[in-house]
């Protein structure tokens, strides 16, 4: 190619997406992120924590860190009541202080299987919801927020003046959720039961509006309470009419009114009564989790299926009566046995929800799960395509352990999301590792971006360089590159770019690396 020589040019570039290979990193820290003191009935002695274990985060004492609880029991359908445990995030660090801020976790023992971190009654701090099986009943632990002296109180468990009495004939409850069904603007609470050879009655909780609550199931959901081998539940507006709808996942038996199997929603008549249901897609779902993936406005349901993951991709609704569904089967063979735990979130702040999934059924021993079902992370590739990828191909990394449940927690709040997984014999903290720094100082003076913010389109300008070629990449802020461009011609004076990245990203920051013969320089644009 002709090499041109100029004072100044001026060229309109319209990016298009170009997949790169490697995606996000993360590098195991376990020993210097959590320190564990309250765990004295394992199995194993040598064991960290060989108990079956559930995990949920949130900002407990209000400190700007994100903190952590875990629910145990012996592991799979066996009774065995253990400990609870709480970790508390003190600069990064996660250190068990279950006896100082809920000692009654440790006197308290149950066959706790999931907990819902959740204000029962908005009073800014979170409380805590546990669900337990084997007769045990629910667990509700208040926040005593701050003292007058501005000290953490921690927990108290207020279960006998807050909650009524389960009397349900059985109580093998293995999830729960919250949320306001009623629009009174207080969360209501609900578990979903299981009986593996009939029916099994799930049971609502109703909020009167002062984290008070009232058993009201039958008056407000009829047969539709009705489960079976009840393994989740959750609430979301799946009708985007303004309420919250209850996904419940039913296996094993096909019990009235639904006759089936699989991941049924119940549609909210507004009111926090229900009388529809709709069957997504799939007869042999164990897990499920829902979000927006492609970005269309509506919500889509990924299945822990028995057999083979998919996504119910939801592209329409009818209110409170059905949806439209498109089944998409993920192109990899790391789901094809029995999986757990999902859970979806925005891991490499590009705008757009991945995938996180846990191996072990809780259900079925044992804990050590094969090579293609271990702790898994997939990308959604974005462009509103909501396409969830397997990023490292064949590669086994160090984070793809047996799993009985994970979660997603910024530990030294530095911006990137951290992954804490609950292994077989313990726990393991992976933290996220930035690929790109924001700035180089030596040759940031040469690059000006106007204007920054913007909605995608900018123009970017290298004053007084003189080089052979010039590169630029746009990377988002966890280092995946989305795309380049490169100019081979000689600058002896200014460069002047007019960018325009509309059609392929969204609102959030990324990263903007231009290299010459002289150097290189990032530097970050906000998209607004």
């Amino acid at each position: 190619m002709m090499k041109r020589k100029i004072t100044t040019t001026v060229v309109a570039v319209f990016f298009c997406f170009n997949m790169y290979s490697q995606w996000i990193n993360f590098n195991d820290e376990t020993n210097f992120r959590i320190v564990i003191s309250n765990v004295a009935d394992n199995d194993d002695p040598n064991a960290v924590d060989d108990q079956e274990k559930d995990l949920a985060v949130g900002d407990f004492d209000n400190d700007s860190f994100m903190d952590l609880v875990v629910v145990r029991k012996a592991p799979f359908s066996n009774p065995g009541p253990k400990t609870d445990l709480l970790f508390m995030n003190r600069n990064g660090v996660l250190i068990d202080q279950t006896d100082i801020y809920a000692p009654e976790f440790l006197s308290n023992q149950s066959d706790s299987r999931d907990v819902i971190c959740i204000d029962v009654n908005n009073n800014g701090w979170l409380d805590l919801f546990v669900i337990s099986t084997f007769g045990d009943q629910p667990q509700l632990y208040i926040n005593q927020g701050n003292d007058l002296g501005g000290n953490w109180l921690g927990f108290v468990d207020e279960s006998s003046t807050r909650l009524p009495i389960v009397t349900v004939n059985i109580i093998q409850f293995c999830a729960g959720w919250g949320g306001d069904l009623t629009g009174n603007g207080f969360a209501d609470l609900y578990m979903i039961n299981y009986d593996g050879s009939g029916l099994a009655l799930d049971v609502l909780f109703i909020n009167d509006g002062t984290g008070h609550f009232t058993e009201e199931s039958q008056s407000r959901m009829g047969d539709l309470r009705n489960s079976s081998f009840g393994t989740g539940v959750e609430f979301h507006d799946v009708d985007n009419d303004g309420d919250l709808d209850i996904v419940k996942n039913l296996g094993l038996n096909n019990i009235p009114p639904f006759n089936t199997k699989g991941a049924i929603v119940l549609f909210n008549n507004g009111d926090g009564s229900f009388t529809n249901f709709y069957k997504l897609p799939g007869d042999d779902s164990y897990m499920f989790t829902a979000g927006d993936l492609d970005d269309n406005g509506m919500l889509d349901f990924y299945i822990v299926d028995d057999n083979r993951d998919y996504v119910d991709v939801v592209t329409g609704f009818d209110v409170d009566q059905s949806l439209t569904v498109t089944q998409e089967f993920l192109q990899t063979n790391r789901t094809d046995e029995f999986g757990g735990n999902v859970k979806m979130i925005d891991l490499d702040g590009d705008g757009d929800l991945d995938v996180g999934l846990s191996s072990v059924d809780t259900d079925l021993p044992p804990c050590e799960t094969g090579q293609n079902r271990r702790f898994i992370i997939f990308e959604n590739e974005g462009d509103h395509s909501g396409d969830l990828i397997h990023p490292y191909g064949s590669d086994m990394n160090d984070w793809n352990l047996s799993t009985y449940d994970h979660d997603y927690i910024d530990i030294n709040s530095d911006g990137f999301m951290d992954i804490i997984l609950g292994t077989c014999d313990g726990y393991k903290i992976f933290m996220q590792e930035p690929i790109l720094s924001i700035e180089n100082p030596d040759f940031g003076e040469t690059i000006h971006i106007y204007p920054n913010p913007n909605n995608g389109v900018m123009n970017v300008t290298i004053d007084a360089v003189n080089s052979t070629y010039v590169t630029m990449e746009v990377f988002t802020i966890n280092g995946r590159l989305l795309t380049t461009i490169s100019h081979d011609i000689v600058l002896s004076n200014v460069l002047k770019v007019d960018l325009d990245l509309r059609h392929f990203i969204k609102t959030g920051m990324y990263f903007l690396k231009l290299t010459t013969n002289n150097g290189s320089v990032t530097k970050k644009i906000i998209i607004e």
